[in-house]
C-alpha cells in the first residue's frame, strides 16, 4: 500500500494554527510539498504491525505501526519522530513563532520532535 499527504492540507480544526504549521513547520524543507508512503511487512490477520515507510524531501524514516482491520475499515496507528524526516529547523521554526503559547509552568517553551498518527481508512478492493 502507498500513499501520498500534500503538507498544505493541514487541518488541525483551528485555520490560525493550521498556517503557521504550513508556513514554519512544513515551509522549512524546500522542493516537494508532498509526503510519500508505504506500509512494508504487515503481519497477517485482522490486528498486527507494520512498518511505515516515510518520505519528505530528501529526508527518510521507517517506523512501526500497529493495525485493526474490521471488514473494509483499516486503523493505523504510531509514532513518528518528525526529526528524522528533516523537520528539525521547521520545529525550531514553529516553536519561535508559538513560543508564548508552548511556555509550560517553568516558563520553558517546548514542542516534542514526535506526533502520534492515526489514520483511519476505508479501502476498496479491485479485482483485475
Amino acid at each position: 500500500m502507498q500513499f501520498q499527504i500534500d503538507s498544505s492540507s493541514v487541518n488541525s480544526g483551528v485555520p490560525d494554527r493550521d498556517g503557521k504549521i504550513k508556513k514554519f513547520f512544513f515551509g522549512s524543507v524546500k522542493g516537494n510539498k508532498k509526503i510519500a508512503g508505504s506500509f512494508t511487512d504487515i503481519t497477517a490477520g485482522e490486528t498486527g504491525t507494520a512498518k511505515l515507510n516515510l518520505r519528505f524531501g530528501n529526508s527518510k524514516t521507517s517506523v512501526p505501526v500497529n493495525f485493526v482491520w474490521k471488514e473494509d475499515v483499516v486503523e493505523v496507528t504510531g509514532t513518528v519522530d518528525v526529526v528524522t524526516l528533516g523537520l528539525q529547523s521547521g520545529l525550531g521554526k514553529l516553536n519561535a513563532e508559538c513560543n508564548d503559547l508552548h511556555k509550560g509552568s517553568d516558563g520553558v517553551s517546548k514542542l516534542w520532535p514526535t506526533v502520534d498518527v492515526k489514520v483511519v481508512s476505508t479501502l476498496k478492493k479491485i479485482c483485475k
